[in-house]
């Protein structure tokens, strides 16, 4: 009789046991997932303004957010959604940051969190000089965007100036840019507020003086805006 109930006592109390394993069904990884910080920088971003995280097996659902370069700060929460394809805003660009994904399978568990530190310069630079005076970017539309964002920051990294929501591929920065120059970050959105584009401009604001090649250069400019900007006043007439 007695060794009938130490048998049962044991059989109630797993814990007593070395070889019993606690198994759980649906529940998430807790908080305190140590995150895989990457020691390398990786092109993780497209021409298009688009995060495309690197694939987990047994992901299905995919979370995005932008932290400050020591990868502990959140500055922008991306979301979460099925596709691993995550629009980036312009202020993710020219400035260290850390990019972290988290990996979800169906049941909405965490897989793996990853975070990626990175410097986003953007495609390859178009430098446009306007002067002191004009400053205008009269730029081509962009196929299938219906709005546009830009950011424009200075040689410190500061930010000078930054819009959103423009409807048409014509920007007047009213003359608020000082002698100097700049970098920008023009963003072509369609009518989900998805980047379809990203173009980065090398702007050089000039003060007007005597007749030179580079005042040529932007008189050109100049009357080249005023007839675009005339031709399309005609087309939407």
């Amino acid at each position: 009789m007695k060794t009938l109930l130490a048998t049962a006592l044991i059989l109630l109390n797993p814990a007593c046991r070395d070889d019993v394993r606690i198994k759980t069904v649906g529940g998430k990884v807790p908080a305190t997932l140590t995150p895989d910080i990457a020691s390398t920088v990786e092109v993780l971003t497209d021409p298009n303004g688009q995060y495309r995280p690197p694939m987990v097996e047994g992901a299905a659902k995919f979370g995005a957010r932008i932290l400050d370069a020591s990868c502990v700060q959140e500055i922008k929460d991306l979301g979460i959604q099925k596709n691993p394809e995550f629009s980036l805003p312009a202020d993710a660009y020219f400035q260290p940051l850390c990019l972290e994904t988290t990996y979800f399978n169906e049941d909405g568990r965490i897989l793996e969190v990853k975070r990626q530190p990175i410097t986003l310069e953007g495609p390859e630079a178009i430098e446009v000089a306007v002067s002191k005076d004009n400053q205008i970017l009269d730029f081509p539309d962009v196929l299938d965007a219906s709005s546009y964002a830009f950011l424009i920051m200075d040689s410190s990294g500061a930010i000078k100036l930054s819009q959103g929501n423009i409807s048409g591929s014509y920007l007047d920065f009213k003359n608020s840019l000082d002698s100097g120059t700049y970098k920008m970050i023009l963003l072509a959105q369609d009518s989900e507020g998805k980047n379809v584009k990203a173009i980065t401009y090398k702007l050089k604001a000039m003060i007007t003086g005597p007749l030179t090649a580079l005042n040529l250069n932007l008189k050109f400019e100049r009357q080249y805006y005023q007839t675009r900007s005339i031709k399309r006043l005609l087309i939407d007439q």
